[in-house]
Parts: structure tokens; C-alpha cells; sequence
């Protein structure tokens, strides 16, 4: 997975690339309230869009805090 061109602004889409080391493919998974969210290095929830299914990133709203972060 790789953040199109390493932009990291709302709705920039993501797609597969060949693995190279850079921040745009840097992806963490978080449990948080009974869900899991997949964060961008960008710190950008991973999200698809309902009316057009892109797989993109967007700001997160889940209200994360690293302190509120499950074991």
C-alpha cells in the first residue's frame, strides 16, 4: 500500500506499489474503543469513500490520543 505521490492531505487515494521504504507506505493498526483503524504515517485514517468505494485517506475523527490506546 502506498500513499499516492506521498501527499498526505484529505482524499488522496491509495494503491499498491512495489515496496521502497518511504513514509507513504508506512501503515500502523490500532484497536480503540472495540474498533481497529489503520493510520497513515502521515497520521491520515486509512478510509473507503461510500459513494465512489475509493480506498483513500482522510483526517481521523476518532478522537485517538496515544494515551487512550489499548494494550
Amino acid at each position: 500500500m502506498d500513499v499516492d505521490n506521498g501527499i498526505f492531505s484529505d482524499g488522496t487515494n491509495i494503491k499498491t506499489y512495489g515496496e521502497n521504504g518511504h513514509e507513504a507506505q508506512k501503515f500502523f493498526l490500532y484497536y480503540l474503543y472495540g474498533n481497529y483503524y489503520l493510520k497513515s504515517a502521515g497520521d491520515k485514517t486509512v478510509d473507503v469513500d461510500a459513494a465512489t468505494k475509493n480506498v483513500q485517506i482522510y483526517g481521523c475523527s476518532t478522537g485517538y490520543n496515544e494515551k487512550d490506546r489499548d494494550p
